[in-house]
């Protein structure tokens, strides 16, 4: 309020910040928005990273919009579009591809491995969590018999899911 309301005070306030830098702007809320505008929208020194396939935020008010408006917003800024990935094998990739390109609202991209091949991605739907238990212990023997316990991770969404595991 103080930046939309008072003229005389957002200058000084803007210039004290030579570069702006956001992360995760995809899961910016309009309020963050406003807030980015008003003290670097004007300049430019302004750089913005995200990827609107990755927001995930929306039930805590972050507003995907914000980063799929950004070239409307700042229309002297150049996008730039990082299709190399580093951490994930193609497969995943495909997968994860196969997925998101069913969104409505989003730039198409091509996202590239640089690690390269490797094992094919496994879709298993269980009937409950006891059934997804038992899938999850039955991977993790077949694992363990080739290779150490420590190279082998179980991810979960939340807390809750590891309980069946646990039993």
């Amino acid at each position: 309020q103080l930046l939309d309301h008072h003229e005389a005070i957002r200058p000084s306030l803007a210039n004290r910040f030579r570069w702006i830098l956001v992360d995760e702007d995809q899961d910016t809320n309009a309020v963050q928005a406003r807030l980015l505008s008003l003290l670097g929208g004007s300049r430019p020194n302004l750089t913005v990273v995200g990827d609107e396939d990755q927001s995930i935020y929306r039930w805590r008010g972050a507003q995907v919009e914000n980063i799929l408006r950004f070239e409307e917003t700042y229309t002297h800024a150049t996008v730039v579009t990082l299709p190399r990935n580093y951490r994930s094998t193609e497969p995943i990739l495909k997968a994860a591809a196969a997925v998101i390109s069913n969104n409505l609202r989003r730039r198409p991209k091509d996202l590239r491995s640089e690690v390269g091949a490797g094992v094919p991605v496994v879709a298993y739907q269980a009937r409950d969590e006891g059934d997804e238990a038992t899938f999850v212990v039955d991977e993790v023997e077949t694992i363990r018999r080739a290779n150490p316990l420590s190279s082998v991770a179980v991810l979960f969404r939340i807390n809750a899911q590891s309980r069946p595991l646990e039993s």
